[in-house]
């Protein structure tokens, strides 16, 4: 009897459970949802204010978007200011405003404990610069966290590896404050004083071929910028493609950008030199999963390249010079970009196209760490640039 009893208790509470389970979990993921949605409309408000203030080249605030009496809020805040200005004031210096800005952030990863979250995200936009004929994508990981204060949920950090927040750092690490650093900053009107002297010289990029024989090799200079459009960015939903899967990652090592620009220049036909000596330039896949590779140093560094490229005499890899003249350079080419004081630079972007401004061609780069797709070679801000020619493998 007790039995049946405990029998028929049971099967009046269990109902009673599962309904009060499936009305709480309800009631949570409401609360998920509801929250998550306020969190991307939060980023996707903050990314659009960079795009807004660099169609305008004037400084928009983003003071909403932080929790001014966070310390560390405000820090971030402060870092991300000083990474717009440099952006908006380059710009404004070369006459590059962007306009028809198309924003699509790709959020990875969202994690929601009480009143804190972490995000992983793609700041990737498409756009073009005003009077260029073409269109510029930039993809940029963020890893945000954010605290929900009241109903809004507010930035306490923003981290994210890029060119401008490295050259920002190098110079903090130098001792050098945002005023002297934009004192460091080169300004020239690239309408006036650089479009001048790229007129005087007689070479023209557009009678050079794309495939051009020199020595027993070709620079495929086509397939070279066509591996570089393929794998210019990580995001996936910019174009369906991640990074190239047959390489290692750097962008946590130092940043990805010249393990690229060597990619590409081997998917051009370049061969590997993995012969001792004083100059070589190789990547090894072990089969497989790439944790077993092995590479060069002038494969994924900035000046171990210029090194190999400029001195290399092995037929079958990539050799070439230093020019001041960058109507010299074409699609398969080099740009460096120096991002301190000092004599060792830490940027380099591919040119996987060129345009027509006025008399000269004009090249565009590709690169990793930020991703960037046909971006105008000096819409990178820099404190000094670097040309590199090359001409065969």
């Amino acid at each position: 009897m007790k039995k049946l009893k405990f029998i028929i208790v049971l099967a009046l509470v269990m109902p009673a459970v599962v309904i009060l389970a499936m009305f709480g979990n309800n009631t949570l993921g409401q609360a998920n949802v509801a929250d998550e949605a306020a969190i991307k409309s939060t980023i996707t408000k903050y990314f659009a204010s960079k795009y807004e203030s660099l169609s305008t080249l004037t400084e928009v605030s983003i003071d909403n978007f932080f929790l001014r009496e966070d310390p560390v809020s405000a820090r971030s805040a402060q870092f991300e200011k000083d990474v717009r200005r440099i952006l908006v004031e380059w710009r404004k210096l070369r006459d590059l405003p962007i306009e028809k800005f198309s924003l699509k952030p790709n959020f990875e990863e969202i994690k929601i404990s009480g009143n804190n979250a972490k995000v992983r995200v793609f700041d990737t936009c498409t756009y073009q610069y005003k009077n260029l004929p073409f269109e510029t994508t930039e993809s940029t990981l963020h890893e945000i966290t954010l605290r929900k204060v009241g109903s809004s949920w507010k930035i306490i950090n923003d981290f994210y590896e890029d060119s401008i927040t490295q050259l920002i750092r190098l110079n903090k690490e130098q001792g050098k404050s945002i005023e002297e650093l934009f004192s460091m900053l080169p300004r020239f009107s690239r309408n006036i004083d650089t479009l001048k002297n790229m007129s005087s010289s007689t070479f023209s990029l557009e009678k050079e071929d794309s495939v051009i024989p020199l020595g027993t090799g070709w620079y495929d200079r086509t397939s070279a910028a066509q591996h570089a459009d393929r794998y210019a960015t990580k995001d996936t939903s910019d174009d369906g493609y991640r990074y190239d899967p047959n390489y290692i990652d750097f962008s946590t090592q130092g940043g990805d950008c010249t393990n690229y620009a060597s990619q590409n220049i081997r998917a051009g036909g370049a061969t590997l030199n993995d012969t001792t000596g004083p100059y070589t330039w190789y990547y090894r896949n072990a089969g497989g999963s790439t944790a077993d590779d092995t590479w060069s140093a002038s494969w994924c560094n900035v000046d171990p390249l210029k090194e190999y490229i400029v001195n290399n005499t092995t037929n079958g890899t990539p050799s070439g010079y230093i020019t001041s003249d960058i109507t010299r350079l074409g699609v398969g080419d080099i740009i460096q970009y120096n991002l301190d004081s000092d004599s060792a630079f830490e940027h380099t972007g591919f040119i996987a196209y060129c345009y027509k401004d006025g008399l000269v061609w004009y090249p565009t780069v590709n690169t990793h760490t930020s991703d960037r797709r046909h971006a105008p070679w000096d819409s990178i801000p820099n404190t000094g640039v670097r040309f590199i020619r090359i001409t065969g493998i």
